[in-house]
C-alpha cells in the first residue's frame, strides 16, 4: 500500500509501533510527539491520512482535529485511551473520520488504515477537477448541488 501516513503521538513507544506495522505494508511514516509540530508539518506536507492521539501536551487532539478541518479534509483516526461516549461522539463529530480505543491490535489499526486509505482514493478519484461525479447515465456536480443526466445515454 502506497501512502504517507502523519502519526501525532506523544507515546513514543506506540508511535513507534504503529509505524512499524505500517511500514511493513509498505507506508512512508512521520511521526509527531505534539499537535503544534503537527500543525507545522501538515502547514509543509499533504498526508494521506493522519493517526491522532487525543490526549497530547498544549493543544489536545480535539482542538488539532478543529484546527485541521478548516485547512484540509485529509481522512484522520484517533487512537486514544479515552473509551467514553462522549469523547468518541465529540471525536467523529468535529470531523475524525475512525476512533479506535486503546489498547488495540496493531494489525486491526492498520486494517483500518488501509479500507479508510482506499475509501477516500475511490472517492477522490471520481470527481474532477470541476467537483463533478458520474454515475451511469448521470452527472453529479458537487459544488452546485446538481443532478443531470448525460445526454445520449
Amino acid at each position: 500500500m502506497r501512502a504517507e501516513v502523519l502519526i501525532i503521538e506523544d507515546e513514543r513507544e506506540m508511535a513507534e509501533l504503529i509505524a512499524m506495522y505500517l511500514q511493513k505494508e509498505g507506508v512512508a511514516v512521520k511521526i509527531c510527539e505534539s499537535a503544534e509540530q503537527g500543525l507545522a508539518v501538515v502547514e509543509e506536507h499533504t498526508f494521506d491520512l493522519v493517526v491522532l492521539d487525543i490526549n497530547l501536551p498544549g493543544i489536545d487532539g480535539f482542538e488539532f482535529l478543529q484546527i485541521l478541518r478548516k485547512k484540509s479534509g485529509m481522512p484522520v483516526i484517533v487512537v486514544s485511551a479515552r473509551e467514553g461516549d462522549e469523547d468518541i461522539i465529540l471525536g467523529l463529530g468535529i470531523g475524525a473520520d475512525e476512533f479506535v480505543t486503546k489498547p488495540f491490535p496493531p494489525k486491526v489499526l492498520v486494517a483500518r488504515i488501509r479500507a479508510l486509505l482506499r475509501r477516500s482514493r475511490s472517492d477522490s478519484s471520481g470527481s474532477s477537477e470541476s467537483g463533478l461525479r458520474h454515475f451511469g447515465p448521470y452527472s453529479l456536480d458537487m459544488e452546485g448541488c446538481l443532478l443531470r443526466a448525460v445526454r445520449g445515454s
